[in-house]
């Protein structure tokens, strides 16, 4: 009996959890490789988001040379976003009246956007994560959109519940990129600071 207690005793010291080196390696690489090349900009965001940008700015020629090292369909489609290509395309007509775009933070740091057709009616937290999308299929359903319409963005107070979402915008290159593309289809795009 006394063994059992003096074994209950130093029981939370011991741990039978295995640590996972694999992982371990793999997140100390990731975070070594940004402090090799300078981009400690980078540290605090997420994996996905560190990616989407990458890849966002590769041709097709470096994207196949990625796919060598591993699967960017596979990781991206299953790990960083809830579709995969082809993009989606998008009725114009619902967006006559135009737009509402939602953009907020998980807390693993990777910022999503929902982009709903404008209605009077208040949306739920949980309806724009039904619609999140990464900041790429962002861009490219921007460019289907009709021209003349007006894009409102993290205008919050059509959510019904928006203390349940992180709503922020993402970093200034993001934003003044999709302010560019908005305006080259002639959309205008009002952001709420």
């Amino acid at each position: 009996m006394k063994s059992i207690l003096i074994a209950l005793l130093f029981l939370p010291i011991a741990s039978w959890a295995k640590c996972n080196t694999k992982l371990a390696k793999a997140s100390g690489i990731y975070l070594q490789e940004l402090e090799t090349a300078h981009l400690p900009k980078y540290q605090s965001l997420g994996a996905c988001e560190v990616l989407d940008r990458e890849l966002a700015n590769c041709s097709k020629k470096q994207i196949a040379k990625l796919n060598k090292s591993f699967n960017v369909k596979e990781v991206r489609g299953n790990y960083c976003q809830p579709y995969l290509p082809p993009y989606p395309s998008v009725d114009k007509d619902h967006f006559l009246k135009g737009a509402e775009l939602f953009s907020w933070k998980e807390p693993g740091g990777y910022i999503w956007y929902a982009l709903l057709p404008g209605t009077n009616r208040r949306k739920s937290s949980d309806e724009l994560k039904k619609h999140r999308i990464s900041y790429l299929y962002l861009e490219e359903t921007v460019k289907q959109l009709p021209p003349q319409i007006e894009i409102s963005w993290n205008f919050t107070h059509s959510v019904s519940d928006p203390s349940r979402l992180e709503f922020i915008l993402p970093l200034k290159d993001k934003v003044e990129s999709l302010s560019a593309k908005a305006k080259s289809s002639q959309i205008n795009l009002k952001i709420k600071n």
